[in-house]
């Protein structure tokens, strides 16, 4: 939507922060700018390098997001000064960032703790870990249109493109307590040469993914796509050329509020409309079940059978498959707004 209110200019060559932040007086850098910026402005980029981390300091509100994103024919680039700072962090609500270059960073984009976030159509590369980590109970956000790559530089284990929630190893991060990042919706990216292309942790559900291209992931014992939660739709994917399989479901066995201690998370998510071709591993690996899968997902040229099934997950088609799940479909209308 159009700012309800002023635009703040920030220029990284000729400004200086102790300007007014006007379009004759920029500020010179982002972080002057997001203190000084109110619900429904926008945050205009000058052309240039911005080599700082950067952290939001207010929230904007539903009707008046606040906006960062380039100047009229600008191209700024957000740098993490040599894999050092991450590029940008949100903790607050109502954020639209896009069409933005974030490079060389610890870590690309954390949104957490918070709603009503749209990070669209930036470009994502060269990042020690996550390219996008979603994480903290962030609920009803949008992660659209971005192409991520070069992701996982300083580890060979950790290096999404997109992260969503926190593994149950890691709940002391948030309290202690089961991080529901959930109800959001990942769509629209591209995403290659990473460690995984889009990674749900075992507490995330009820997250859509839908018409995202992912390959060249390298973890041959993970996939494109490495759903370890529950609820979770996945409409109209690709995932190619990967080291391990196309699509693998199942998670951890750990404590669930719902069920208690022992729980084996990663199942009932629904599959719609998915190709997984030529990857190293299966076409849709399940080392959990049930799951809703419908004939409509195809593939081919995988390196294993189109459906693999692990360890306590029934061989059989049948078994593993369970179509038309009615928590699924309830969930799927809470997304969509229905």
């Amino acid at each position: 939507p159009a700012p309800v209110s002023g635009i703040i200019y920030v220029n990284p060559t000729t400004g200086n922060d102790s300007n007014s932040g006007s379009m004759s007086s920029p500020y010179r850098t982002l972080q002057k700018a997001l203190k000084a910026v109110q619900p429904g402005e926008t945050i205009k980029l000058s052309s240039g390098i911005y080599e700082e981390a950067n952290k939001t300091v207010r929230a904007g509100t539903a009707s008046a997001p606040i906006i960062i994103e380039p100047d009229d024919g600008a191209k700024p680039i957000l740098d993490g000064k040599s894999n050092t700072l991450n590029a940008i962090q949100i903790n607050h609500s109502f954020y639209i960032v896009r069409n933005l270059e974030i490079r060389n960073a610890k870590c690309g984009v954390k949104i957490e703790g918070v709603t009503g976030v749209v990070l669209e159509s930036n470009l994502i590369h060269d990042v020690n870990h996550d390219g996008v980590h979603l994480r903290y109970s962030s609920q009803g956000n949008i992660v659209k249109n971005n192409t991520i790559w070069a992701t996982g530089l300083a580890s060979t284990f950790n290096g999404e493109g997109i992260y969503v929630g926190t593994a149950p190893e890691h709940r002391y991060m948030n309290g202690g307590q089961p991080d529901a990042t959930s109800y959001n919706i990942i769509i629209g990216n591209q995403i290659h040469d990473v460690m995984e292309g889009i990674d749900i942790k075992e507490d995330a559900s009820f997250n859509m993914v839908a018409g995202n291209i992912i390959y060249n992931a390298t973890d041959p014992k993970s996939g494109g796509i490495n759903v370890r939660a529950d609820h979770n739709y996945f409409f109209g994917n690709v995932s190619y050329n990967n080291a391990g399989a196309g699509f693998r479901f199942g998670g951890d066995i750990a404590y669930s509020p719902e069920f208690g201690d022992s729980y084996h998370y990663g199942v009932e998510n629904v599959l719609r409309d998915n190709i997984s071709r030529d990857n190293a591993g299966a076409g849709y690996k399940f080392m959990n079940g049930p799951q809703d899968v419908a004939s409509s997902n195809i593939g081919t040229g995988n390196g294993s059978p189109l459906y693999s099934y692990g360890a306590g997950v029934a061989t059989s088609k049948e078994r593993a498959i369970n179509q038309g799940t009615a928590s699924s479909s309830d969930g799927l209308s809470v997304i969509l707004g229905l």
